[in-house]
């Protein structure tokens, strides 16, 4: 994507009205230009006060970097569990693998990272949204590792409920925030 187009479209994303691909084309262009984030900067400054404190204000830059790191945790897991699942689970110890479960959790963390990826530069709204499916997500794999675990799992897999649980507790502290920030008045 150029700078041109994506200075043209720069309405269309704030209002959230690019299709799918074309937002990912759109931010991966973003991370790459900084020319095209100041001009993002400056169309959101542009609507004023109002629009700044909804899109941006209420949502901490720590959030939005846990966010980042979330995304290449989940494709690092993700990539080699879906290409290679019995090589990968196999690497970790597990002996019986069902290659259909084990890529379904891939493509949930595929799902999950990738959205952790796009809602990066949005409003409180879509983090609180996102952080309940983290919440609910992670809180799940926790309990049902722990499950596997105390059926036989191979050790490792207490590395992966410290892991899951870890997130859970960050995802479960950053919404408590978002919610207490939400009930603060407007400065």
């Amino acid at each position: 994507m150029s700078c041109s187009s994506t200075t043209r479209r720069l309405a269309d994303y704030l209002d959230d009205n690019l299709p799918f691909f074309q937002r990912l084309r759109f931010q991966l262009h973003l991370d790459t230009c900084n020319h095209c984030r100041l001009e993002l900067g400056k169309a959101r400054f542009s609507r004023g006060p109002e629009a700044l404190r909804a899109e941006t204000v209420f949502v901490p830059p720590g959030l939005r970097a846990w966010f980042i790191i979330h995304f290449w945790v989940d494709l690092t897991f993700a990539l080699p569990l879906f290409l290679a699942p019995v090589w990968f689970l196999g690497l970790l110890g597990w002996t019986q693998i069902d290659t259909s479960a084990a890529r379904l959790v891939a493509a949930a963390l595929f799902g999950i990272g990738i959205q952790s990826r796009l809602v990066r530069d949005e409003g409180v709204d879509s983090f609180r949204a996102m952080l309940n499916l983290k919440i609910i997500w992670s809180g799940a794999a926790t309990l049902g590792l722990v499950m596997s675990q105390l059926e036989g799992a191979p050790l490792l897999g207490w590395a992966l409920v410290a892991i899951f649980g870890a997130f859970n507790l960050l995802w479960v502290c950053y919404r408590v925030l978002l919610g207490l920030r939400s009930l603060a008045p407007a400065k």
